[in-house]
């Protein structure tokens, strides 16, 4: 384990010959000379508020961040600029200003300044989607026309996938086969006709990971559904119709992947009594997500359709000079290492070396191991300093090539051109996000993510406090695939209680008082009428937004995803909760296990209870023995337990809204064994389960074990 008492002095570490910086293992150097009329440092990734106080005691200009900016991180490298230089370019790269306040320099955003780079973040979004509209309605123009034979054409290609994915249709690569499908559907040509009835400010609208509704019939919290929709409807009634009948004509062997599929067969939609039409755009990578719900004179759903749309935009073209490839640093390679291990099973945790520097990402970020590497190959021998979007460590990450272990430059490039403004001029190269603000407000704080590492690091692991504690203080539109990823390298069990967007319920959890928790834990249920104003804030955000890992179910009529609100407007919230509506929390403990090693579909960081392992044994012995998907390479296990928890939001005595995540507990001291040394109770619950699936076998098993 690293000795951090027994660091070099960081002033030494820019002079010293013997030992260069760049051989330090996870060490984010940052030093800076002592001269008053210059700076020199390095950070690969460090807090406006700790660079400036190095800056500060090293040069003696009396300089510090404002708390608007203190908290923005930053990638630098300068040698000899004058300080007045470097505080400019620092402003300009994270979007602020500096002010005299009693003889100290301080770095501050105003709200003036804020509000003008809010509103140069809705021009952009509207340029963007305006060149995206007009690629969406000549893709309308030129579609030819539905008919039988374009229902026959597309069954078969749908059913070939399956066959060819068998069934795997849920993941890529299938899932990128079904959806290239998509487009020639008459979900997803409906789709492209709904947002061509609207215009580009109402798509420019949606903000990151928000939604807006739209109906025949509206209420005062949704907007009018075009008049173009109505029509477009009915086309997509009559197509549908020739597309289902198609696919019941289909070869009886194929039927199960007919009606297994909600991509591949929907039901034949009927006569439509409403519509709800609703436009989300992804916190991730901006595609608009179109969802539509076709409802029945009776209240019941005849159909859901769900298409995702890419806008077209300007692809960014590369700077000249950035070819060929990018070394990564030695922190990055071991980063890569350590990941590589994990995934390859070879081990269910890194290094304790390695586990304690991603833990301090408050002093040492590993998320901008890959970026920095990026970003200081691109300025070769010029100065650098750059403030990037959080989403740069994920989108550096799979820009890496292997086996080599190096950035591809040209990647690179191109995705800082389409995510941040570049300035190469005058000897600097300094990049900052295009969208200041959202990048801000996706921007995960390190002191919070490092205060939850190090409860993850316990040895019991996280609990349901820590998470809801760490829930509560991340920004609510935060890029989910930054800190499952970390939590991953320090207690991969906490993926099933973290990732999947759980993170939503926990917040619910997390801001509730402990008379609320206590009240929930003993199963009675909570009145949102009783609840802060954020809670419920929480709650609607859950339960209407854009990407909810939840449904709503209306009656038996199936789930209706995502629905706007209940009709009852007259006794809803301004939210959209009816004040009746309660919440409850209910859950239970079974012992479970990780395995040491597994398959592409039981991964071996997910907690497998008895019946789960039971269950992928079966259709490991029942399945082709040449999906290697399906099969178990697995000897040992490590013994723990798992706690199912289940929240459910009852709006009215016929609408709830349930979900539920997983807190699961493995002791790091406990040793994997194999199957035959796992208490006997639990091999006979496993065994009772894979009976029981061998009898009631699912989509692409066969009937009987071979023999």
């Amino acid at each position: 384990m690293l000795d951090w008492s027994r660091l070099p002095n960081p002033g030494n570490i820019w002079r010293s010959s013997s030992r260069p910086w760049v051989v330090l293992t996870f060490i984010a150097a940052v030093v800076v000379a002592r001269m008053p009329s210059s700076v020199t440092c390095v950070t690969r990734g460090e807090t406006v508020g700790a660079l400036l106080r190095e800056v500060a005691q090293a040069t003696g200009v009396a300089m510090e961040a404002a708390p608007q900016t203190k908290g923005d991180i930053v990638i630098v490298r300068v040698k000899d600029v004058p300080v007045k230089q470097f505080q400019e370019r620092l402003a300009w790269a994270i979007g602020a200003q500096w002010r005299q306040d009693h003889g100290i320099e301080r770095l501050v955003r105003p709200p003036a300044m804020e509000r003008a780079q809010i509103i140069d973040e809705r021009k952009l979004r509207l340029e963007e989607v305006t060149s995206g509209v007009i690629s969406l309605r000549q893709r309308l123009a030129a579609q030819a026309e539905f008919t039988e034979q374009s229902a026959k054409t597309l069954a078969a290609q749908a059913t070939a996938v399956w066959d060819k994915y068998k069934g795997h249709t849920g993941d890529s690569p299938g899932l990128e086969a079904v959806m290239s499908l998509e487009p020639r559907s008459p979900g997803g040509r409906l789709a492209v006709a709904a947002l061509c009835g609207l215009s580009a400010e109402q798509i420019a609208d949606v903000d990151s990971g928000g939604r807006i509704v739209y109906s025949m019939q509206p209420t005062a919290v949704q907007r009018r559904a075009p008049d173009s929709l109505l029509p477009a409807v009915q086309r997509y009634i009559a197509e549908q119709q020739l597309y289902v009948a198609e696919l019941k004509r289909r070869p009886e062997t194929d039927r199960w992947a007919q009606t297994s599929s909600a991509l591949l067969s929907r039901e034949a939609p009927e006569a439509t009594g409403s519509i709800y039409f609703s436009t989300e755009r992804s916190p991730y990578n901006g595609s608009l997500t179109v969802r539509m719900s076709l409802v029945r004179p009776d209240g019941s759903i005849s159909n859901d359709i769900t298409t995702l749309i890419d806008l077209p935009s300007p692809k960014p073209k590369a700077a000249e000079e950035a070819k060929g490839t990018i070394a990564l640093s030695e922190q990055s390679k071991l980063l890569f290492k350590a990941l590589k291990k994990l995934q390859d099973g070879k081990s269910l945790f890194v290094d304790k070396d390695v586990e304690e520097a991603l833990s301090h990402p408050e002093k040492i970020d590993p998320l901008s191991y890959t970026v920095a590497d990026g970003i200081l190959g691109l300025a070769g021998s010029n100065n650098a300093i750059a403030c990037l979007p959080d989403d740069g460590f994920m989108n550096t990450l799979f820009g890496v090539e292997t086996p080599e272990n190096n950035i591809d430059a040209t990647k690179f490039a191109q995705w800082l051109d389409s995510e941040c403004s570049v300035n190469r001029m005058d000897g600097w190269f300094a990049a900052r996000p295009l969208r200041l603000p959202t990048s801000r407000k996706e921007r995960v704080d390190r002191d919070v993510v490092g205060a939850f590492l190090r409860a993850a690091q316990k040895s019991d692991g996280a609990s349901l406090e820590d998470m809801a504690e760490f829930a509560g203080k991340i920004p609510i539109n935060y890029n989910d695939t930054i800190v499952p990823f970390l939590a991953f390298f320090t207690y991969p069990e906490l993926n099933a209680g973290i990732s999947d967007r759980n993170i939503e319920l926990l917040r619910v959890y997390g801001r509730l008082t402990l008379e609320q928790r206590a009240q929930l834990q003993s199963q009675r249920p909570i009145t949102v009428d009783a609840l802060s104003p954020e809670s419920l804030a929480d709650l609607s955000y859950l339960a209407y937004r854009a990407d909810s890992p939840v449904s709503i179910s209306i009656r038996d009529a199936g789930p209706v995803y995502r629905r706007t609100i209940n009709e009852e407007i007259t006794y809803a919230l301004p939210n959209g909760i009816p004040r009746k509506a309660t919440l409850g929390l209910s859950g239970h403990s079974e012992e479970a296990v990780l395995m040491d090693g597994g398959s592409s579909t039981f991964s071996p960081y997910t907690p497998m209870t008895a019946g789960s392992l039971g269950y992928a044994r079966a259709r490991a012995a029942m399945s082709d023995p040449s999906d290697k998907r399906e099969q178990l390479h697995t000897e040992k296990f490590r013994l723990g337990h798992t706690r199912q928890l289940n929240f459910e939001l009852q709006l009215t005595e016929s609408v709830s809204v349930t979900a539920n995540f997983h807190e699961s507990k493995f002791p790091r001291s406990a040793e994997s064994v194999p199957f035959d040394q796992l208490p006997a109770s639990f091999r006979q619950a496993v065994a009772a389960a894979e009976k029981q699936a061998m009898s009631r076998p699912g989509p692409g098993v066969r009937k009987q074990p071979p023999p």
